[in-house]
């Protein structure tokens, strides 16, 4: 079982939509930020969690590379939930809102 979390600095539509978005790798819905990019802080933390943070520096599945401002998609086992807590505080340090898939909330300050 696995465990979605998505975190964003500004977007285009509601919280659950542009989970979608991420997950589908959609990043035009998302505005661009100059915030400090999440994924780079979370594998500081975590390097273990390499495989685990979308968007990839590149990625094959799509034809342009990703904007890796725009969104992180961060997929944990469900044996690693104790770093939930801290991710989402770590995101909303950076300034990031996000949606929580599993709940159906959205996550902000």
């Amino acid at each position: 079982m696995s465990v979605d979390l998505c975190f964003w600095a500004s977007g285009d539509g509601d919280a659950g939509e542009l989970y979608e978005d991420a997950a589908d790798g959609v990043d035009h819905t998302f505005a661009a930020s100059a915030r400090p990019r999440v994924p780079d802080r979370v594998l500081r933390w975590w390097p273990d969690l390499a495989d685990k943070v979308e968007p990839l520096e590149f990625d094959p599945d799509l034809d342009a590379p990703s904007d890796l401002s725009r969104f992180v998609l961060i997929t944990l086992h469900a044996s690693q939930g104790e770093r939930i807590q801290e991710i989402v505080g770590l995101a909303l340090t950076c300034g990031l809102t996000g949606y929580d898939p599993q709940t159906g909330a959205a996550i902000a300050r």
